[in-house]
């Protein structure tokens, strides 16, 4: 293993924290010509109102959550999951 210190997760809280749910979670896979998953990425939303704003009344950010890296440099990866966010609105 690449690296000492992991998470597992069961069934139930893999669904919980990353499966894709709109507006909540968004996760993303590459998968390898041979059906493997080799890199993933995810972020969830938070939503923050904005006081005071003639134009502006909400902030949408997206944070980066859980993060596998195997195949692509960190930095694509991530660069990657921050177009896909903005794509999201």
């Amino acid at each position: 293993s690449k690296f000492k210190l992991s998470v597992v997760f069961d069934v139930d809280e893999f669904r919980h924290w990353l499966l894709p749910r709109k507006g909540v979670v968004s996760s993303f896979v590459n998968v390898s010509p041979e059906g493997e998953v080799t890199d993933f990425c995810s972020y969830y939303h938070l939503h923050s109102t904005v006081l005071g704003h003639e134009k502006h009344s909400t902030l949408f950010a997206a944070y980066s959550f859980y993060n596998v890296a195997r195949t692509v440099d960190l930095t694509e990866l991530m660069r990657d999951c921050l177009i896909l966010a903005k794509n999201e609105g």
